[in-house]
């Protein structure tokens, strides 16, 4: 993942996070995590703060945000197994950005026990506070919540049909806060979009179709996968589904972008 500094106009600021390991030979030991760099030259050269990892343990499947507001700041968003030994999501804050001093919040509380929700992804809304949704792996039902103090959560909102795993979450400067609901591992399969418009505080209780769980073209059956994102262009939200053709034309891992 990859910003440009809200607050840098000519774009020389810019925040890189990649889920990797230095270690070859096994990609997903000890050392698989969130690495982080910075530039302030629009990306010559790079600030890596000797390899830094957020957090110091094995995490993943990260996502990347700019604070909006009054405050200042970078945040991560990833997965982790923290002292508790439970698999959770967790938010990181550097403020100023580019400092490289994540500091962890505290997680949200309605545990799940052994099935909390994962896969998070995080954005900042135009008031400055913090939204992050995730999905629970056994359960696969999919929430959002938030935080206006960086101490308190909301109540988790429940985002329906259930089935999904991973929610893209974006943001714009007047409100609006966006999720794309993947359920490809749900019972009414379909890509929709959910939005707030208040900075996460309230959502719709039903989102809005993009794309349904089949798409026929003359003898092609259209599918799509996880690969779902979107941004703001003003007040519109521009949405990308990554879509297979699964029909009887279809060649070998057949794929496109649908706008």
């Amino acid at each position: 993942f990859i910003r440009v500094d809200r607050n840098t106009p000519s774009g020389n600021i810019i925040h890189v996070i990649m889920m990797q390991t230095p270690d070859s030979t096994d990609p997903n030991g000890p050392t698989r995590g969130t690495y982080y760099a910075y530039s302030t030259n629009g990306g010559g050269t790079w600030d890596t703060f000797n390899q830094l990892r957020v957090p110091d343990r094995r995490s993943g499947y990260p996502s990347l945000d700019m604070l909006q507001g009054s405050i200042q700041g970078t945040i991560i968003g990833n997965h982790s197994v923290p002292g508790t030994g439970v698999l959770s999501s967790f938010i990181y804050v550097d403020s100023p950005p580019g400092g490289g001093a994540f500091s962890e919040l505290g997680p949200p509380g309605e545990p799940f026990g052994s099935d909390e929700r994962i896969w998070p992804d995080v954005t900042s809304a135009s008031d400055g506070s913090i939204s992050f949704t995730a999905s629970r792996q056994t359960a696969r039902t999919c929430f959002v919540t938030r935080t206006v103090d960086f101490v308190s959560w909301a109540s988790w909102t429940a985002i329906n049909p259930t089935g999904s795993a991973g929610l893209p979450m974006k943001s714009n400067t007047t409100g609006r806060v966006g999720i794309i609901h993947n359920t490809t591992f749900g019972v009414a399969d379909g890509v929709y979009f959910f939005e707030s418009t208040n900075n996460g505080a309230t959502w719709p209780a039903t989102g809005q179709l993009l794309f349904p769980a089949q798409r026929i073209v003359g003898p092609d059956t259209m599918g799509f996968t996880l690969g779902s994102d979107l941004v703001y262009n003003g007040n519109n939200a521009l949405v990308v589904v990554a879509e297979t053709n699964d029909g009887i034309n279809a060649p070998t891992d057949s794929a496109q972008i649908t706008f």
